[in-house]
């Protein structure tokens, strides 16, 4: 649902400070990124929109529908996109290091415990030493999604 995305996305703003980032860049990988709304939704917020960069990285079919939200939102002059397997591809090699990488959703309740931790020593490779993670995962026994719950 794109407008309950927007609607993380702006809260995900005001949880991590990031209006604090208007006077300088702000560089965010949305790995797994789907349609991109939530990322694109950033970088089209008004106080942050010229300094935000958004790399979208997913498989070619996901970032076809990404491509056409980017077009659709305004925001292909802010946005990058990789096409790659997220479980093949080195993360520190796809642009960064960054100051924001949102992890598509349910990535990590797809993986065992190892995976998923070897997944975000990944994650961390990818970020800037201030850098943030944003998890966006399924409650377990709900259908509600966790995009608010930084880990």
């Amino acid at each position: 649902n794109t407008s309950a995305a927007r609607h993380v996305a702006l809260a995900l703003q005001q949880a991590l400070s990031l209006s604090d980032q208007r006077k300088k860049q702000l560089s965010v990988l949305d790995l797994c990124c789907g349609n991109g709304v939530v990322g694109y939704t950033l970088a089209k917020t008004q106080r942050l929109s010229k300094h935000v960069r958004v790399w979208s990285f997913d498989t070619p079919q996901a970032l076809k529908v990404a491509r056409q939200m980017a077009r659709d939102m305004g925001v292909t002059d802010r946005v990058e996109f990789i096409e790659g397997d997220v479980a093949a591809k080195p993360l520190a090699d796809l642009g960064g290091p960054y100051d924001l990488v949102l992890v598509g959703p349910n990535l990590l309740s797809g993986c065992d415990a190892e995976h998923a931790a070897e997944l975000l020593e990944r994650v961390s490779d990818a970020l800037k030493s201030t850098g943030r993670v944003v998890l966006n995962e399924t409650l377990a026994g709900g259908d509600l999604t966790a995009y608010s719950q930084l880990y």
